[in-house]
């Protein structure tokens, strides 16, 4: 990275390959120099709008924009990125980083039908399952959907019982509105 970081001051993404280019970006976002960062990144979209590392520009323009707090930002490269890269092997994490961020957000709009279509893909790993279950279930449980909610909460940990932090949350999440919602102290420890 250090050989990288030093090669982007004499990168010139009109003329040099956007492997190159991307792979600098990238480095300078590990270093946490976000201006040289997003400008090799929109230079790269800009000279190469073809390339397939225009969609590591989105990735790596919504990871800046996450980092330094603009979450709407995030939320619209993270889209960005996910229609130019349907096929890769991190869609799945960056459709949970995206979907996070809405839930966090005032207007979380519909996080439940993307959240299913991650379940059913097929380069999902089993822990981005997992995760989805876990934030279908608190986005049922915001909406005040508990019985429901609870019912997701109950695949995590019965289905992906080696996700040892998402088992505990499960757990606690059901228990807690099991408890406080629904009134069923007896069922919340089960």
């Amino acid at each position: 990275d250090a050989l990288l970081i030093r090669l982007s001051t004499l990168i010139d993404p009109e003329i040099h390959n956007p492997q190159i280019v991307a792979d600098a970006a990238d480095a300078l976002v590990e270093k946490e120099d976000y201006e040289r960062a997003t400008k090799l990144y929109k230079d790269l979209r800009k000279w190469n709008p073809v390339s397939f590392h225009k969609a590591r520009s989105y990735k790596g323009l919504g990871l800046i924009a996450e980092k330094q707090g603009r979450s709407g930002d995030a939320i619209r490269h993270y889209r960005d990125y996910e229609k130019e890269a349907a096929t890769s092997t991190d869609l799945a994490g960056i459709v949970l980083k995206r979907i996070k961020l809405q839930l966090d957000s005032d207007t979380p709009g519909d996080v439940k039908t993307d959240l299913e279509q991650l379940l059913e893909n097929p380069v999902s790993t089993t822990q981005h399952k997992a995760e989805a279950l876990f934030l279908i279930g608190e986005n049922l449980a915001s909406k005040s959907e508990y019985e429901k909610a609870t019912a997701y909460f109950e695949r995590v940990y019965v289905v992906y019982g080696k996700y040892r932090d998402l088992v505990a949350k499960s757990y606690f999440r059901r228990a807690e509105i099991l408890e406080t919602k629904l009134n069923n102290k007896s069922a919340a420890y089960e």
